[in-house]
């Protein structure tokens, strides 16, 4: 299997996507964003810390029976897709479906209370 670079941020972007597209299933939780000053202070801890929480996400939607499943393209795409412009691609589509059901959510709350 081959390496793709990943940031923090598409890591967010895509649980945010999984748990639009996926209401009722637990979506493995990140661990908490540290602050880039941690980061530049070379704390090992606090990165090593994140590797092991991204890791544990990964293996958690990886042992999920409806997430892993070879046709969810969303999962295969994060986890294979190195061209920067194919990948920037998918992040725009997971933006749009994030900020659609955001739109809609807040659509559906105002009119509820209405």
């Amino acid at each position: 299997m081959t390496d793709v670079e990943r940031r923090y941020s598409d890591f967010d972007l895509f649980r945010q996507a999984l748990c639009h597209e996926y209401p009722g299933f637990f979506i493995p939780l990140l661990p908490p964003k540290e602050t880039f000053l941690a980061f530049k202070q070379e704390d090992s801890d606090s990165l090593a810390q994140r590797k092991h929480g991204i890791r544990l996400f990964l293996e958690g939607l990886a042992s999920h029976p409806t997430l892993s499943r070879e046709e969810n393209q969303m999962l295969n795409n994060f986890l294979t897709l190195r061209s920067s412009h194919q990948f920037g691609a998918f992040k725009t589509h997971l933006a749009h479906m994030v900020q659609d059901f955001s739109f809609v959510s807040e659509y559906a709350h105002r009119h509820q209370l209405a």
